[in-house]
Formats: C-alpha cells, structure tokens, sequence
C-alpha cells in the first residue's frame, strides 16, 4: 500500500510540474485582427475549449502568440493571466487593458483598477461596433464579425518559464465561457498551464 501511495504521489508531482513546450513557428508577419488567417496557428499547440473553440498556442522568435478561435461566431472577451515574475492580467474586449495583480489573492475583476489603452509590448484585436450598428438590436448583431481573439506579447515581458490561465466571458452576461485549463482555480497559478518558451 504505501508503495502504491508513493507511485500515486510522483504521477501527481510528475503532472503538476509537467511543462508545455511552446513550438517556434516563423517570424513571418501577422496580422492581429480575430481572422486567425496566418499559416502559423496550423503549427501552433491546441487546446479543444469546446466543440467549436480552439485554444493556440505558439511562439517567434520576439513573441508569444495567444489565439482563442471560435468557429461558430464569438461575441466574447478574453482575459489572459500571466504568472511569471509578477502576476499580470492582459484583457481584450471593445479595449485593451492591462494590470499587475498583488501576490495575496486580494484581486478580482474591480481591484486593483484597470489601465486602459495599455498594452505595453503586447497587441490583440479588438471587438468594433458596426458603423450603422444599431441600439435596439441585441448586441451580437451591432457588432463587427470576428473569429476569436489573438494576442502577441513581446518575450522581454515574459520569462522562459510561466504560468498561463485563459479565461473567455460572455459580452452580454458576463458569464464564462470558457476557462483553459478547464478546471484551474483562478487564484491558484500553481493549478494553470506551465508553459516553457
């Protein structure tokens, strides 16, 4: 029994510290903007969030590329925690915005505040209203069509080794949708993907 318990014991230690090496695709240009058209999310490492939703992930030289595809149309935001050596929280809705979460759990969706339009070595695309959008419609339908979101965040942010957590919520409820990993504790990093880049 208590060999049974050790094995037990250095499968979980073994699974908890297990990295995901990130492949290295080329440093060709892409274009942010929710399309995933590039060649390099075919190379990228997936994560099936859902029967119509993807989760990418690959790196360049320069960059880590986050990209959450939604096959069946998205009307979603997506907030992407960082643990590396501070905890970050990068967001992409109708605005990008960026924070540092203190160390002690304290944090949630109001505190510490949001620093709007910063995004300091990193880029996503946007969700935009329709031109001629109109009010009385229901959201999904005042706004511009997307396929998900991408994220590029410059490695001089990064270490060579973090904590990754990606959350999607709904525009019209706030409710996830989505969490990857699918059963981590938000407040946890210990609990996320660990990646190696």
């Amino acid at each position: 029994m208590k060999a049974f318990v050790t094995i037990l014991l250095l499968l979980l230690h073994l699974r908890a510290t297990a990295q995901i090496v990130i492949p290295k695709v080329s440093n060709e240009t892409i274009t942010i903007d929710g399309f995933f058209q590039e060649a390099v999310w075919s190379s990228a490492f997936k994560i099936n969030l859902a029967d119509s939703a993807t989760l990418y992930l690959a790196q360049t030289k320069e960059d880590l590329l986050i990209g959450v595809h939604h096959r069946a149309g998205f009307t979603s935001y997506t907030d992407v925690f960082i643990k590396t050596n501070q905890l970050l929280n990068l967001h992409a809705s109708m605005q990008l915005g960026e924070r540092i979460l203190p160390n002690d759990n304290s944090w949630n969706d109001e505190y510490p505040k949001w620093t709007w339009g910063n995004n300091h070595l990193w880029a996503a695309n946007t969700v935009k209203l329709k031109k001629d959008a109109i009010e009385s419609l229901p959201f999904e339908k005042q706004i511009e069509t997307y396929q998900g979101q991408e994220f590029k965040i410059s490695k001089a942010k990064l270490s060579h080794g973090i904590y990754l957590l990606v959350l999607v919520r709904s525009f019209t409820n706030d409710k996830t949708k989505f969490t990857c990993p699918a059963k981590a504790n938000l407040k946890s990093y210990r609990s996320w993907l660990k990646i190696s880049l």
